[in-house]
């Protein structure tokens, strides 16, 4: 199993009374993260309240949307092209090896 290094400095955001982090008051802040080999800054560009609250983020040219608790929990490998829903292969494309030639017919997700 490999063990991705995660880390994100959310302690100069602002807070309410609580102690909770004030989203609405972060936007146009920026974030301090490490995930894996990529250390840099996130920049927080909106806050979208809605039935699940979001967050409109950067980094360098990319821009998504992602949950509070998932900026939190530093769940970035969509961001950062680390995790991806694309598929590597296209169709028709022939994996050799020394045994057999593959060739891929069609895709699935799962």
């Amino acid at each position: 199993m490999n063990i991705i290094h995660k880390y994100i400095d959310l302690n100069d955001l602002p807070r309410n009374n609580l102690g909770k982090i004030n989203w609405k008051k972060s936007v146009g802040m920026s974030v301090y993260f490490e995930y894996d080999d990529i250390k840099g800054n996130i920049k927080i560009l909106e806050y979208v309240k809605g039935k699940r609250n979001k967050l409109k983020i950067q980094y360098k040219n990319d821009i998504i949307y992602i949950t509070p608790g998932h900026l939190t929990e530093v769940c970035l490998g969509k961001l950062l092209n680390k995790k991806t829903s694309e598929f590597k292969l296209n169709i028709n494309d022939v994996l050799k090896d020394n045994n057999r030639d593959l060739i891929i017919l069609d895709k699935e997700v799962r």
